[in-house]
């Protein structure tokens, strides 16, 4: 509830065995969409089931078969980021392999009803390299013509070498006016991370993970990209970016783990107003949340004094 008390009409634990909730997300219809390691009684529903408001499960949601899977699915989060996209589809990514017995690979199109959106279809390719090392799907961001942008820790894309970070059309075909040629995100002469992907209000792609380098360019976690693909600019934050989110008037607001830093909008000089209340001790900080009246609900290992 508003006043933090505990609301007993939401009763999710009388169905569901939670061993892990790697990811929360409110769809459009108010229901709520989870993400981890969940048991329906003996049955593995891996790994996202949809509830209903009051925390009853949605039996519409077809999930009961072999939900997602990978050959070492009890050492990783199988599916790392779900977002709404347009018509009412859920755009999943992680490192799953297949789902419900179907091959797909890292990234899926899924209805409401959980089966697969076979208009996603890479013209007949394979869209991730199967027996690549490197496959998993951690942001996704659809853009208003429905073309996707996937980012996260992948070298190939329906046979063509890429780095860490694509724009698909709708069917999944690769969306040729992005192109990140070279050597891509790097972590010195290691593969980088993509974890988060943001459009900012004037077309600029801004991209956080952990890296250092972007083909060739010495960056800190955080660069701008032109809408080509090509270097903009860098952010001065570190090398390791978790999250980040826009304000109503467009300052960025980054969350490195260690602490939550605002950006002036469309610039890269920090917000000298933002100052985090010194009764609040940080040790990390998981994740955060904007409000629609831009108040911030931070998460993780902090003491209020």
């Amino acid at each position: 509830n508003y006043d933090c008390s505990i609301d007993n009409v939401f009763s999710p634990h009388t169905f569901l065995n939670f061993s892990r909730v790697s990811n929360l997300t409110i769809i459009n219809n108010q229901k709520i969409l989870l993400t981890g390691k969940m048991a329906l009684g003996n049955k593995q529903n891996d790994f996202i089931s949809i509830l209903n408001i009051d925390g009853s499960l949605d039996t519409t949601f077809q999930n009961r078969c072999k939900g997602f899977f990978t050959s070492n699915y009890s050492n990783v989060n199988n599916v790392s980021k779900v977002i709404e996209g347009t018509n009412n589809k859920l755009l999943v990514g992680g490192s799953f392999k297949s789902y419900n017995g179907i091959k797909n690979l890292a990234f899926t199109k899924l209805d409401l009803s959980g089966l697969v959106d076979n208009s996603l279809n890479y013209a007949g390719l394979s869209g991730f390299n199967e027996n690549s090392q490197y496959n998993n799907v951690n942001c996704i961001l659809e853009n208003i013509d429905g073309s996707i942008f996937l980012g996260g820790y992948f070298t190939k894309f329906n046979n063509v070498n890429v780095g860490n970070l694509i724009l698909i059309n709708a069917n999944g075909t690769l969306n040729t006016t992005f192109n990140i040629v070279n050597t891509g995100f790097r972590m010195d002469s290691n593969v980088g991370l993509v974890k988060t992907i943001l459009k900012r209000t004037d077309g600029k792609i801004l991209v956080g993970g952990n890296f250092n380098s972007f083909n060739g360019n010495s960056v800190s976690g955080l660069v701008i990209l032109n809408s080509n693909g090509t270097y903009y600019t860098n952010y001065n934050i570190g090398t390791s970016v978790k999250s980040m989110s826009l304000q109503s008037d467009g300052k960025l607001l980054v969350c490195t783990g260690s602490l939550l830093k605002r950006f002036l909008a469309n610039s890269t000089i920090a917000d000298a107003s933002f100052v985090i209340d010194s009764n609040i001790s940080s040790s990390s900080i998981s994740s955060f949340k904007v409000q629609s009246d831009d108040k911030i609900y931070i998460q993780g290992s902090f003491t209020i004094n």
